[in-house]
Protein backbone atom coordinates (compact mmCIF):
# COMPACT_ATOMS: atom_id res chain seq x y z
CA UNK A 1 0.00 0.00 0.00
CA UNK A 2 2.77 2.48 1.11
CA UNK A 3 4.32 2.10 -2.86
CA UNK A 4 1.29 2.56 -4.49
CA UNK A 5 0.67 6.13 -2.81
CA UNK A 6 4.97 6.84 -3.56
CA UNK A 7 5.44 8.61 -6.92
CA UNK A 8 7.77 6.56 -9.44
CA UNK A 9 10.76 8.83 -9.70
CA UNK A 10 10.55 8.62 -5.52
CA UNK A 11 10.92 4.51 -5.65
CA UNK A 12 13.50 4.94 -8.27
CA UNK A 13 15.26 6.92 -6.19
CA UNK A 14 15.14 4.66 -4.06
CA UNK A 15 16.45 2.22 -5.41
CA UNK A 16 19.22 4.23 -6.91
CA UNK A 17 20.22 4.89 -3.31
CA UNK A 18 20.56 1.15 -2.64
CA UNK A 19 22.32 0.39 -5.91
CA UNK A 20 25.20 3.21 -5.81
CA UNK A 21 26.07 1.40 -2.40
CA UNK A 22 28.25 -1.33 -4.47
CA UNK A 23 27.16 -0.61 -8.48
CA UNK A 24 30.72 1.07 -8.98
CA UNK A 25 33.34 -0.32 -11.73
CA UNK A 26 36.35 -0.01 -9.21
CA UNK A 27 33.72 -2.14 -6.45
CA UNK A 28 32.72 -4.65 -8.93
CA UNK A 29 36.00 -6.50 -9.29
CA UNK A 30 36.85 -6.09 -5.31
CA UNK A 31 33.94 -7.47 -3.94
CA UNK A 32 31.57 -10.03 -3.94
CA UNK A 33 28.46 -8.74 -5.33
CA UNK A 34 26.09 -10.81 -7.24
CA UNK A 35 22.49 -10.39 -7.87
CA UNK A 36 21.82 -8.01 -4.33
CA UNK A 37 19.53 -5.92 -6.14
CA UNK A 38 16.82 -8.55 -6.83
CA UNK A 39 15.77 -8.73 -3.30
CA UNK A 40 14.15 -5.16 -4.19
CA UNK A 41 12.99 -6.34 -7.55
CA UNK A 42 10.27 -9.15 -5.52
CA UNK A 43 8.96 -6.03 -3.59
CA UNK A 44 6.10 -6.46 -5.95
CA UNK A 45 5.15 -5.93 -9.79
CA UNK A 46 4.38 -2.34 -9.89
CA UNK A 47 8.12 -1.42 -8.59
CA UNK A 48 10.06 -3.76 -10.88
CA UNK A 49 8.37 -2.40 -13.78
CA UNK A 50 9.39 1.02 -13.16
CA UNK A 51 12.67 0.01 -12.76
CA UNK A 52 12.96 -1.98 -15.44
CA UNK A 53 11.77 1.07 -17.96
CA UNK A 54 14.79 3.06 -16.05
CA UNK A 55 17.20 0.07 -16.02
CA UNK A 56 19.43 2.28 -18.21
CA UNK A 57 19.73 5.80 -16.07
CA UNK A 58 20.60 3.35 -12.99
CA UNK A 59 23.13 1.51 -15.14
CA UNK A 60 21.98 -2.30 -14.16
CA UNK A 61 23.64 -4.98 -14.98
CA UNK A 62 23.79 -9.32 -14.30
CA UNK A 63 26.55 -10.08 -12.37
CA UNK A 64 27.30 -13.78 -13.30
CA UNK A 65 29.82 -15.83 -10.82
CA UNK A 66 30.35 -19.27 -10.50
CA UNK A 67 27.86 -19.54 -7.64
CA UNK A 68 25.66 -16.95 -8.49
CA UNK A 69 23.06 -16.29 -10.79
CA UNK A 70 20.22 -18.37 -11.88
CA UNK A 71 20.63 -18.76 -15.46
CA UNK A 72 16.82 -19.11 -15.74
CA UNK A 73 16.19 -16.58 -14.06
CA UNK A 74 18.45 -14.22 -16.19
CA UNK A 75 17.09 -15.62 -19.26
CA UNK A 76 13.68 -15.17 -18.83
CA UNK A 77 11.44 -13.09 -21.23
CA UNK A 78 10.56 -11.11 -18.25
CA UNK A 79 13.77 -8.99 -17.76
CA UNK A 80 15.16 -6.95 -20.21
CA UNK A 81 18.74 -7.47 -22.13
CA UNK A 82 20.59 -6.08 -19.26
CA UNK A 83 24.70 -5.68 -19.78
CA UNK A 84 26.20 -8.30 -17.90
CA UNK A 85 29.34 -8.76 -15.95
CA UNK A 86 31.37 -11.95 -15.24
CA UNK A 87 33.28 -11.92 -11.72
CA UNK A 88 35.47 -15.08 -11.60
CA UNK A 89 37.70 -14.03 -9.55
CA UNK A 90 40.11 -15.97 -7.64
CA UNK A 91 37.91 -16.97 -4.33
CA UNK A 92 36.14 -19.45 -7.00
CA UNK A 93 39.03 -21.49 -7.54
CA UNK A 94 39.26 -24.01 -9.06
CA UNK A 95 36.80 -23.74 -11.68
CA UNK A 96 33.87 -26.03 -11.77
CA UNK A 97 32.47 -27.73 -15.30
CA UNK A 98 28.94 -25.98 -14.86
CA UNK A 99 31.04 -22.99 -13.97
CA UNK A 100 32.62 -23.13 -17.10
CA UNK A 101 29.30 -23.50 -18.56
CA UNK A 102 27.94 -20.45 -16.99
CA UNK A 103 30.91 -18.68 -18.20
CA UNK A 104 30.69 -19.78 -21.77
CA UNK A 105 26.90 -19.04 -21.59
CA UNK A 106 27.38 -15.47 -20.80
CA UNK A 107 30.54 -14.87 -22.96
CA UNK A 108 27.36 -16.24 -26.19
CA UNK A 109 26.23 -12.43 -25.76
CA UNK A 110 28.74 -10.29 -26.56
CA UNK A 111 26.52 -7.40 -27.43
CA UNK A 112 25.52 -7.45 -23.29
CA UNK A 113 29.56 -8.37 -22.08
CA UNK A 114 30.54 -4.87 -20.28
CA UNK A 115 32.94 -6.37 -18.01
CA UNK A 116 34.90 -9.32 -17.58
CA UNK A 117 37.52 -10.48 -14.16
CA UNK A 118 38.89 -14.36 -14.69
CA UNK A 119 41.40 -16.00 -12.30
CA UNK A 120 41.60 -19.08 -13.69
CA UNK A 121 44.43 -21.53 -15.26
CA UNK A 122 46.02 -21.74 -18.24
CA UNK A 123 43.78 -24.67 -19.61
CA UNK A 124 40.87 -22.53 -18.81
CA UNK A 125 41.94 -19.29 -20.33
CA UNK A 126 42.43 -21.38 -23.47
CA UNK A 127 38.31 -21.84 -23.41
CA UNK A 128 37.73 -18.50 -22.58
CA UNK A 129 39.35 -17.13 -25.82
CA UNK A 130 38.02 -19.72 -28.14
CA UNK A 131 35.04 -18.47 -26.89
CA UNK A 132 36.18 -14.68 -27.41
CA UNK A 133 37.30 -14.58 -31.64
CA UNK A 134 34.45 -11.85 -32.52
CA UNK A 135 33.73 -8.61 -31.67
CA UNK A 136 32.52 -7.11 -27.70
CA UNK A 137 31.52 -3.80 -28.55
CA UNK A 138 30.23 -3.34 -24.84
CA UNK A 139 33.30 -3.96 -23.23
CA UNK A 140 34.68 -1.40 -20.48
CA UNK A 141 36.52 -3.52 -18.06
CA UNK A 142 38.73 -6.64 -18.68
CA UNK A 143 41.06 -8.17 -15.86
CA UNK A 144 42.44 -11.50 -16.88
CA UNK A 145 45.07 -13.27 -14.38
CA UNK A 146 47.05 -16.32 -15.56
CA UNK A 147 47.07 -18.87 -12.12
CA UNK A 148 49.88 -21.12 -13.33
CA UNK A 149 52.18 -18.96 -16.46
CA UNK A 150 52.53 -16.14 -18.18
CA UNK A 151 49.01 -14.87 -20.07
CA UNK A 152 49.37 -15.64 -23.88
CA UNK A 153 46.58 -13.89 -25.57
CA UNK A 154 45.91 -15.36 -29.04
CA UNK A 155 45.95 -12.70 -32.26
CA UNK A 156 42.21 -13.83 -32.43
CA UNK A 157 40.95 -12.26 -29.31
CA UNK A 158 38.41 -9.70 -29.23
CA UNK A 159 38.92 -9.31 -32.87
CA UNK A 160 36.83 -6.83 -34.35
CA UNK A 161 36.33 -5.15 -31.48
CA UNK A 162 36.91 -1.77 -31.55
CA UNK A 163 38.53 -0.96 -28.02
CA UNK A 164 39.05 2.32 -28.65
CA UNK A 165 35.21 2.80 -28.03
CA UNK A 166 34.36 1.64 -24.79
CA UNK A 167 37.55 -0.27 -22.96
CA UNK A 168 38.49 1.85 -19.87
CA UNK A 169 39.86 -0.62 -17.55
CA UNK A 170 42.97 -2.96 -18.40
CA UNK A 171 44.43 -5.65 -15.91
CA UNK A 172 46.72 -8.56 -17.02
CA UNK A 173 48.77 -10.47 -15.09
CA UNK A 174 51.35 -11.74 -15.85
CA UNK A 175 52.26 -10.74 -18.98
CA UNK A 176 54.72 -10.21 -21.52
CA UNK A 177 55.07 -6.71 -22.78
CA UNK A 178 55.56 -7.74 -26.49
CA UNK A 179 52.32 -10.27 -26.13
CA UNK A 180 50.01 -7.17 -25.23
CA UNK A 181 51.22 -4.64 -28.01
CA UNK A 182 48.38 -5.14 -30.49
CA UNK A 183 46.03 -4.73 -27.75
CA UNK A 184 46.98 -1.60 -25.62
CA UNK A 185 48.02 -0.20 -29.19
CA UNK A 186 43.93 -0.18 -29.92
CA UNK A 187 42.68 0.44 -26.76
CA UNK A 188 43.65 4.09 -26.59
CA UNK A 189 40.58 5.17 -24.16
CA UNK A 190 42.14 3.37 -21.51
CA UNK A 191 42.31 5.45 -18.24
CA UNK A 192 42.94 2.61 -15.74
CA UNK A 193 46.09 0.45 -16.57
CA UNK A 194 47.62 -2.33 -14.47
CA UNK A 195 50.01 -4.74 -15.41
CA UNK A 196 52.08 -7.47 -14.27
CA UNK A 197 55.43 -7.56 -16.93
CA UNK A 198 58.05 -9.93 -17.10
CA UNK A 199 61.00 -7.55 -18.37
CA UNK A 200 62.73 -10.12 -20.70
CA UNK A 201 65.18 -8.17 -22.64
CA UNK A 202 66.46 -4.21 -22.30
CA UNK A 203 64.70 -3.22 -25.06
CA UNK A 204 61.19 -4.14 -23.38
CA UNK A 205 60.89 -0.85 -21.44
CA UNK A 206 61.03 1.66 -24.51
CA UNK A 207 58.53 -0.52 -26.03
CA UNK A 208 56.43 -0.40 -22.76
CA UNK A 209 57.01 3.72 -22.40
CA UNK A 210 55.89 3.76 -26.05
CA UNK A 211 52.41 1.78 -25.22
CA UNK A 212 52.12 4.13 -22.59
CA UNK A 213 52.40 7.26 -24.58
CA UNK A 214 49.55 6.11 -26.84
CA UNK A 215 47.45 5.84 -23.90
CA UNK A 216 46.66 9.98 -23.49
CA UNK A 217 43.46 9.45 -21.06
CA UNK A 218 45.34 7.33 -18.31
CA UNK A 219 44.51 8.05 -14.93
CA UNK A 220 45.45 5.30 -12.96
CA UNK A 221 48.87 3.28 -13.63
CA UNK A 222 49.41 0.10 -11.53
CA UNK A 223 52.58 -1.89 -12.72
CA UNK A 224 54.74 -4.78 -11.39
CA UNK A 225 57.94 -5.81 -12.85
CA UNK A 226 59.28 -8.99 -12.57
CA UNK A 227 63.14 -9.41 -12.00
CA UNK A 228 65.29 -8.44 -15.40
CA UNK A 229 69.04 -9.15 -14.82
CA UNK A 230 70.20 -7.25 -17.71
CA UNK A 231 69.94 -3.03 -16.90
CA UNK A 232 66.99 -1.86 -19.29
CA UNK A 233 67.48 0.68 -22.14
CA UNK A 234 67.24 4.55 -21.21
CA UNK A 235 64.74 6.49 -23.09
CA UNK A 236 65.84 9.57 -25.17
CA UNK A 237 63.57 11.71 -23.77
CA UNK A 238 60.51 11.71 -21.57
CA UNK A 239 56.81 12.40 -22.94
CA UNK A 240 53.83 13.83 -20.59
CA UNK A 241 50.91 11.95 -19.21
CA UNK A 242 48.57 14.96 -18.51
CA UNK A 243 45.49 13.04 -16.96
CA UNK A 244 47.88 10.51 -14.75
CA UNK A 245 46.99 11.01 -10.90
CA UNK A 246 47.55 7.59 -9.83
CA UNK A 247 51.04 5.66 -10.43
CA UNK A 248 51.97 2.48 -8.15
CA UNK A 249 54.99 0.50 -8.82
CA UNK A 250 56.58 -2.90 -7.71
CA UNK A 251 59.82 -3.50 -8.43
CA UNK A 252 63.75 -2.88 -8.84
CA UNK A 253 64.73 -0.05 -8.65
CA UNK A 254 66.59 0.17 -12.28
CA UNK A 255 63.11 -0.53 -14.10
CA UNK A 256 61.59 2.56 -12.16
CA UNK A 257 64.06 4.60 -12.63
CA UNK A 258 63.51 4.30 -16.41
CA UNK A 259 59.87 4.72 -16.17
CA UNK A 260 60.53 7.82 -14.45
CA UNK A 261 62.96 9.04 -17.06
CA UNK A 262 60.29 8.10 -19.82
CA UNK A 263 57.55 9.92 -18.99
CA UNK A 264 55.94 13.27 -16.64
CA UNK A 265 53.26 13.52 -15.07
CA UNK A 266 51.98 16.96 -13.90
CA UNK A 267 48.56 15.88 -12.33
CA UNK A 268 49.68 13.21 -10.17
CA UNK A 269 48.21 13.04 -6.22
CA UNK A 270 48.81 9.41 -5.44
CA UNK A 271 51.94 7.89 -5.72
CA UNK A 272 53.26 4.26 -4.20
CA UNK A 273 56.59 2.39 -4.70
CA UNK A 274 57.88 -0.22 -3.58
CA UNK A 275 61.57 -1.52 -4.51
CA UNK A 276 61.91 -5.52 -3.40
CA UNK A 277 65.17 -5.64 -5.17
CA UNK A 278 68.51 -5.79 -2.76
CA UNK A 279 69.54 -2.29 -3.89
CA UNK A 280 70.72 -0.59 -0.82
CA UNK A 281 70.35 3.16 -2.06
CA UNK A 282 67.39 5.14 -3.73
CA UNK A 283 66.92 5.13 -7.36
CA UNK A 284 70.21 8.12 -8.54
CA UNK A 285 67.22 11.27 -9.74
CA UNK A 286 63.81 10.35 -10.70
CA UNK A 287 62.15 9.74 -7.36
CA UNK A 288 62.73 12.96 -6.46
CA UNK A 289 61.19 14.30 -9.50
CA UNK A 290 57.75 12.16 -8.93
CA UNK A 291 57.71 14.50 -5.24
CA UNK A 292 57.70 17.59 -7.25
CA UNK A 293 55.24 16.18 -9.57
CA UNK A 294 52.43 16.08 -7.03
CA UNK A 295 50.98 19.81 -6.66
CA UNK A 296 49.10 19.74 -3.37
CA UNK A 297 51.16 20.52 -0.31
CA UNK A 298 51.97 18.03 2.21
CA UNK A 299 51.49 18.51 5.46
CA UNK A 300 52.61 15.14 7.25
CA UNK A 301 55.33 12.51 6.87
CA UNK A 302 54.83 9.24 8.15
CA UNK A 303 57.64 6.71 8.93
CA UNK A 304 57.29 3.18 9.65
CA UNK A 305 60.13 1.06 11.01
CA UNK A 306 58.73 -2.84 10.50
CA UNK A 307 61.30 -5.87 10.94
CA UNK A 308 61.50 -6.19 7.23
CA UNK A 309 60.04 -3.50 5.36
CA UNK A 310 60.49 0.49 6.03
CA UNK A 311 57.69 2.77 4.63
CA UNK A 312 57.89 6.81 3.99
CA UNK A 313 54.70 8.89 3.55
CA UNK A 314 54.22 12.00 2.30
CA UNK A 315 50.58 12.85 2.80
CA UNK A 316 48.10 15.65 2.53
CA UNK A 317 46.59 14.64 5.89
CA UNK A 318 47.44 11.62 8.09
CA UNK A 319 43.83 10.56 8.18
CA UNK A 320 44.62 9.86 4.13
CA UNK A 321 46.99 7.25 4.64
CA UNK A 322 44.35 4.50 3.37
CA UNK A 323 42.66 6.41 0.95
CA UNK A 324 43.55 7.56 -2.82
CA UNK A 325 44.16 11.04 -1.55
CA UNK A 326 47.08 13.02 -2.20
CA UNK A 327 50.65 11.25 -0.97
CA UNK A 328 53.66 9.56 -1.94
CA UNK A 329 54.89 6.40 -0.02
CA UNK A 330 58.15 4.91 -0.31
CA UNK A 331 58.34 1.36 0.72
CA UNK A 332 61.72 -0.68 0.42
CA UNK A 333 62.24 -4.47 1.95
CA UNK A 334 65.31 -4.00 4.49
CA UNK A 335 67.15 -7.46 3.33
CA UNK A 336 70.00 -8.69 5.96
CA UNK A 337 69.53 -5.78 8.19
CA UNK A 338 70.75 -3.32 5.64
CA UNK A 339 71.88 0.15 6.02
CA UNK A 340 69.19 1.67 8.17
CA UNK A 341 70.64 4.45 8.64
CA UNK A 342 71.92 5.63 4.80
CA UNK A 343 68.47 4.74 3.58
CA UNK A 344 66.54 7.56 5.83
CA UNK A 345 68.92 10.26 5.46
CA UNK A 346 68.94 9.57 1.80
CA UNK A 347 65.09 10.15 1.81
CA UNK A 348 65.45 13.30 3.96
CA UNK A 349 68.14 14.81 1.67
CA UNK A 350 66.54 13.92 -1.91
CA UNK A 351 63.15 15.17 -0.45
CA UNK A 352 64.73 18.18 1.63
CA UNK A 353 62.50 20.28 -0.68
CA UNK A 354 59.06 18.79 0.62
CA UNK A 355 60.20 18.04 4.41
CA UNK A 356 60.72 22.09 4.76
CA UNK A 357 57.40 22.94 4.49
CA UNK A 358 55.85 19.50 6.94
CA UNK A 359 53.84 20.54 9.76
CA UNK A 360 53.13 17.01 11.18
CA UNK A 361 55.66 14.24 11.83
CA UNK A 362 54.70 10.12 13.03
CA UNK A 363 57.45 7.93 13.54
CA UNK A 364 56.39 4.40 14.66
CA UNK A 365 58.27 1.41 14.98
CA UNK A 366 56.30 -1.84 15.26
CA UNK A 367 58.77 -3.57 16.84
CA UNK A 368 60.37 -1.84 20.41
CA UNK A 369 63.11 -4.52 20.42
CA UNK A 370 64.06 -3.72 17.32
CA UNK A 371 67.78 -2.44 16.87
CA UNK A 372 67.90 -0.62 13.77
CA UNK A 373 66.23 2.36 14.92
CA UNK A 374 69.38 2.68 17.72
CA UNK A 375 71.74 3.15 14.66
CA UNK A 376 69.29 6.35 13.07
CA UNK A 377 70.78 9.33 13.28
CA UNK A 378 68.10 11.38 14.20
CA UNK A 379 69.42 14.68 15.36
CA UNK A 380 70.16 14.65 11.68
CA UNK A 381 67.45 13.17 10.35
CA UNK A 382 64.89 15.47 12.61
CA UNK A 383 66.73 18.84 11.53
CA UNK A 384 65.48 18.45 8.04
CA UNK A 385 61.85 19.28 9.25
CA UNK A 386 61.77 23.12 10.32
CA UNK A 387 58.23 23.74 9.89
CA UNK A 388 56.85 20.33 11.76
CA UNK A 389 54.40 21.63 15.16
CA UNK A 390 53.21 18.31 15.82
CA UNK A 391 55.44 15.88 16.39
CA UNK A 392 53.88 11.71 17.30
CA UNK A 393 55.73 8.65 18.57
CA UNK A 394 54.54 4.99 18.86
CA UNK A 395 56.88 1.89 19.63
CA UNK A 396 60.08 4.25 19.45
CA UNK A 397 62.80 4.42 22.04
CA UNK A 398 61.92 7.53 23.85
CA UNK A 399 65.06 8.32 25.78
CA UNK A 400 67.51 7.79 22.21
CA UNK A 401 64.35 10.74 20.99
CA UNK A 402 64.65 12.60 23.82
CA UNK A 403 68.52 12.79 23.80
CA UNK A 404 68.24 14.40 20.05
CA UNK A 405 66.03 16.50 21.06
CA UNK A 406 68.53 18.68 22.83
CA UNK A 407 72.11 19.05 23.47
CA UNK A 408 74.28 16.71 26.07
CA UNK A 409 74.93 19.92 28.04
CA UNK A 410 71.49 20.77 28.60
CA UNK A 411 70.81 24.05 25.90
CA UNK A 412 68.10 24.15 23.92
CA UNK A 413 68.95 22.31 19.99
CA UNK A 414 66.60 24.66 18.18
CA UNK A 415 68.04 23.35 14.81
CA UNK A 416 66.14 20.53 15.39
CA UNK A 417 62.22 20.80 14.86
CA UNK A 418 62.35 24.68 15.97
CA UNK A 419 58.73 25.17 15.46
CA UNK A 420 57.73 22.31 17.57
CA UNK A 421 54.66 23.23 19.57
CA UNK A 422 53.01 19.62 20.45
CA UNK A 423 54.94 16.35 21.54
CA UNK A 424 52.93 13.16 21.57
CA UNK A 425 53.59 10.25 22.57
CA UNK A 426 51.22 7.38 21.34
CA UNK A 427 50.66 4.62 23.98
CA UNK A 428 47.92 1.81 25.10
CA UNK A 429 50.10 1.76 28.81
CA UNK A 430 49.03 2.26 31.98
CA UNK A 431 49.08 5.78 33.53
CA UNK A 432 52.16 5.16 35.42
CA UNK A 433 53.52 3.83 32.67
CA UNK A 434 52.67 6.81 30.37
CA UNK A 435 54.00 9.09 33.50
CA UNK A 436 57.03 7.63 32.91
CA UNK A 437 57.65 8.03 29.61
CA UNK A 438 56.78 11.51 29.53
CA UNK A 439 59.23 11.90 32.02
CA UNK A 440 61.99 11.26 29.32
CA UNK A 441 61.19 14.57 27.77
CA UNK A 442 61.02 16.93 30.46
CA UNK A 443 64.79 17.99 30.49
CA UNK A 444 63.86 18.76 26.62
CA UNK A 445 60.27 20.49 27.62
CA UNK A 446 62.47 22.82 30.31
CA UNK A 447 65.19 23.66 27.84
CA UNK A 448 62.47 24.50 25.43
CA UNK A 449 60.42 27.01 27.79
CA UNK A 450 63.61 28.72 29.32
CA UNK A 451 64.09 29.59 25.18
CA UNK A 452 60.51 30.96 24.98
CA UNK A 453 59.40 27.95 23.45
CA UNK A 454 56.56 26.10 24.60
CA UNK A 455 56.56 21.97 23.72
CA UNK A 456 53.76 20.22 25.36
CA UNK A 457 54.12 16.85 25.83
CA UNK A 458 51.24 14.48 26.21
CA UNK A 459 49.72 10.58 25.35
CA UNK A 460 47.67 9.42 23.05
CA UNK A 461 46.00 6.09 21.64
CA UNK A 462 48.17 4.12 19.40
CA UNK A 463 47.32 4.35 15.81
CA UNK A 464 45.14 1.53 14.11
CA UNK A 465 47.82 0.42 11.56
CA UNK A 466 46.23 -3.05 10.35
CA UNK A 467 45.01 -1.09 7.02
CA UNK A 468 47.27 1.43 6.40
CA UNK A 469 49.63 -1.20 6.49
CA UNK A 470 47.99 -4.06 3.96
CA UNK A 471 49.74 -4.26 0.90
CA UNK A 472 47.70 -3.93 -2.57
CA UNK A 473 48.40 -7.23 -3.77
CA UNK A 474 45.45 -8.00 -6.22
Amino acid sequence: MTIDNLPNELLIEIFDFYLLYWQNIDHLWERDYQLEWFNLLHVCRKWRTILFASSSRLGLSLVITPRGGNMKTIMSRHFPPLPIAINYNRLYNPIMARDMGRLLWALRRPDRVRGVDLYARTYELDKFFKATKCPFPALESLALHDEGGLLEIPITFLKGTNLHLRLRSLKLNPIYITSISRLLSSATALTDLSLAIRINQPPDMLLLLAQLQGLPYLRRLDLKTLYSTEKPTEPKEGFPLWNLTSFHYRGCSAVLNILTMGFVAPSLQDVDILLDDQSRTLPSTPVPKFINDIREHCRVVQVILERDLLHFSLLSRLECVDHHSSRFRLRSFRFFGSNIQDWIMQISNAFSAKLSTVEELFIISLYCVDKSEEVIPWCAFLEQFPCVKEFRLQGMNNLRIANALHRSDGAPNLAVLPALERLIICTDSSSVESSSKLAVFQPFVSARQQAGRLVKVSCSEKMDLSRSMMHDER
